[in-house]
């Protein structure tokens, strides 16, 4: 008689990606009950989970979803997150990924998905973007200062009302954007580069944390960093569940 392992089981029913990892530092689901401010980070690695800090009107909304049933919800004016200064979010020469599900309900200004850095400037790490007109931009920096040292800028043309997966992603020297599973613009050569390990908050729904400006307007989903990991480096078919719970190798 043939004896198939629980996990082999499981396996068999279930893809085994998408999947938090060893790698996965912030995973945010945005799952809960309609107006709830509590956002659980349900990462595995580093020193996870962290804990997340709603400001303004940041809450769950089942109006809209990607998954599950809700998202969260952000309105362009005075919402945003915000998480405490993390080893997690140093991400050095290493590999990573940072992706999100988003979907706009305006397009008329700039607006900042996630970022670490502070409300002026001089200190940055590194931030995720759309900037106005019909553009998606990774920065980051290299030493301190008032300015970014590099900046990845791809054209994007999104409209409101419909969901994207925005993803970067850095293997070795090779910087990449995705929408949707697909590489937009062109690779961008990090060579040697470090970004810089800053002891700023993390913000998502603005460009920094406590409060800042260009703020994001309309939901998030599947909110997913992972570090010293390179999840996508050709074009791939984006994920079409919630990333579910590692069981291990």
């Amino acid at each position: 008689m043939i004896r198939i392992s629980r996990k082999a089981a499981l396996f068999a029913i279930r893809p085994r990606e998408p999947v938090t990892d060893q790698n996965t530092v912030l995973l945010l689901h945005c799952d809960g009950t309609n107006g709830s401010m509590v956002f659980p980070d349900s990462a595995l690695a580093g020193d996870a989970p962290h804990t997340i800090t709603p400001s303004g009107s940041t809450q769950v909304s089942t109006a809209q979803s990607k998954f599950g049933g809700s998202s969260a919800l952000f309105n362009g004016t005075t919402d945003y997150m915000s998480i405490a200064d993390s080893p997690s979010w140093a991400l050095g020469s290493d590999d990573f990924t940072i992706e999100i599900q988003v979907r706009f309900n305006t397009l008329a200004v700039n607006q900042y998905f996630i970022t670490q850095r502070t409300s002026d400037g001089s200190n940055r790490a590194w931030g995720l973007a759309r900037q106005n007109p019909n553009k998606l931009v990774f920065n980051y920096s290299t030493s301190a200062g008032v300015s970014w040292t590099d900046e990845h800028v791809v054209s994007w043309t999104p409209v409101v009302d419909t969901w994207y997966h925005i993803a970067v992603c850095r293997s070795g020297s090779n910087l990449r954007i995705f929408v949707d599973g697909t590489q937009v613009g062109a690779t961008y050569n990090a060579s040697t580069d470090t970004i810089i390990d800053v002891t700023e908050m993390v913000s998502i729904g603005c460009n920094s944390a406590p409060g800042g400006s260009e703020y994001f307007d309309g939901y998030m989903d599947e909110i997913r960093i992972s570090n010293g990991k390179a999840r996508y480096t050709a074009n791939f078919t984006p994920p079409s569940t919630p990333f579910t719970p590692y069981i291990g190798s």
